[in-house]
This record gives structure tokens, C-alpha cells and sequence, in this order.
């Protein structure tokens, strides 16, 4: 459904429990400039999210549903936890 149908509300929620931000593809990142935040990161994104979990520092990526699985494929060779929301307006979290 685009950036039309996601709950923005729960969306910046998420993004104050945060330390870092990182979007994947352009519709994530209109997504989130629709909250009035801008991504720590843009590039690199996987990388980045590995980095600072290692560090212990929370990560929130924002992207669409088809990036998903490349995402967690990478957390998971790492071994890293991670917990996946839809934001899609009255949907509820997927997995944990």
C-alpha cells in the first residue's frame, strides 16, 4: 500500500525507541521523511545495523517487504536478534 498505509503514529514510536535509523529503498525513506526524520543511514544499511547491534546500540530498519528477506538473512549469519514489525495501518507485528 505504499507510504498511504502505514501508521505513521506507530512508525515514529518506533523510531524514538531507537539509537540509529537506516532506510532500504526510496519508498522507506519517503516513509520516514513523511514523520519528519531523516535516516542516520542510507547506504550500507545492512552493514550498518550489524555493526551497531554488535555494539549494542538499537537499530530500526525501515524498508519495503520485498527487501525483508535479504535483511534478516544477514542478522541471522550474524546470529543477531531481531524483532519485525508491519506497519501497514491496522496490522500488528509479524514475528519476533
Amino acid at each position: 500500500g505504499g507510504s498511504r498505509d502505514t501508521d505513521l503514529t506507530r512508525l515514529k514510536a518506533e523510531v524514538e525507541k531507537a539509537d540509529l535509523v537506516g532506510v532500504i529503498g526510496i519508498e522507506a525513506l519517503v516513509v520516514l521523511k513523511n514523520t519528519g526524520v531523516r535516516p542516520d543511514y542510507r547506504y550500507g544499511v545492512r552493514e550498518a545495523a550489524v555493526e551497531a547491534a554488535s555494539c549494542g546500540l538499537s537499530f530500526l530498519v525501515l524498508c519495503a517487504e520485498d527487501e525483508v528477506s535479504g535483511l534478516t538473512q544477514r542478522l541471522e549469519e550474524q546470529g543477531l536478534e531481531y524483532k519485525m514489525l508491519n506497519l501497514a495501518k491496522g496490522r500488528e507485528n509479524l514475528r519476533r
